[in-house]
């Protein structure tokens, strides 16, 4: 275990089996365009819309704040990790991820105008 103030998550996901987070749009994109699966513990605003669409994704499970404590986390993590469907589901949302045009791309096209 190591403690740091901070850590990009593009340096830290490459080293991720698994991401536990509260479902906010930053962490859960990173977590998929990495291909990894999630236990998501929403916490307010649009978490919760957020953790259902990884949930219908495949790609994560949804621990909901007043079900939340050690146990059913680790209890998510320990199903999520044993159930390679959610690895699966997360690598192909990875794949439609990675097959969209970035946002250079998209910015040249709107730039340029309608053709």
């Amino acid at each position: 275990v190591r403690m740091a103030r901070f850590v990009p998550q593009a340096e830290l996901l490459p080293h991720c089996d698994l991401v536990v987070h509260h479902a906010g749009a930053g962490t859960a994109f990173g977590a998929l365009a990495h291909g990894l699966p999630s236990v998501a513990v929403p916490q307010s605003a649009d978490n919760f819309q957020i953790g259902r669409r990884l949930a219908r994704a495949g790609a994560a499970r949804v621990v909901m704040p007043d079900e939340a404590s050690v146990t059913s986390v680790r209890e998510a993590v320990a199903e999520v990790l044993d159930d390679l469907r959610y690895a699966a589901s997360a690598r192909q949302v990875a794949a439609e991820i990675a097959a969209m045009p970035t946002a250079d791309e998209v910015a040249t096209v709107l730039a340029d105008g309608p053709r």
